[in-house]
């Protein structure tokens, strides 16, 4: 699923928003997570999961093809770890899509224009 799927979704879902409004506060949300996790290195949301940034240390590597050893250099890497909640809408499919947005977000009109 790509970002335009996601807004395509919350466009069927919430018909009264126009999708403009919906692509703003996507790419706002996206935004504010990069930027998160560059400031704090982590990110929690809740009923969904965890986003934290770690620092992969650097390490010696080894070339497939020629087996010359590469010095590979240290970087940062982002780990999700899903709520509880998560995995268990993934592992028992029990969770409907109205009723897991309807958790997540109790008052859709707040976002009427």
């Amino acid at each position: 699923m790509t970002k335009k799927d996601i807004i395509l979704e919350i466009c069927k879902e919430t018909p009264h928003i126009s999708q403009q409004f919906i692509e703003e506060v996507v790419d706002l949300f996206f935004t504010e997570l990069s930027m998160c996790l560059s400031k704090e290195g982590s990110v929690e949301l809740r009923g969904f999961g965890n986003f934290v940034c770690k620092k992969r240390l650097a390490y010696m590597g080894v070339n497939p093809k020629s087996q010359e050893r590469i010095y590979v250099p240290s970087k940062k890497i982002i780990i999700f770890k899903p709520s509880h909640s998560l995995k268990k809408a993934l592992i028992y499919h029990q969770v409907e899509k109205k009723k897991f947005l309807s958790e997540i977000y109790k008052d859709w009109s707040r976002f009427k224009r």
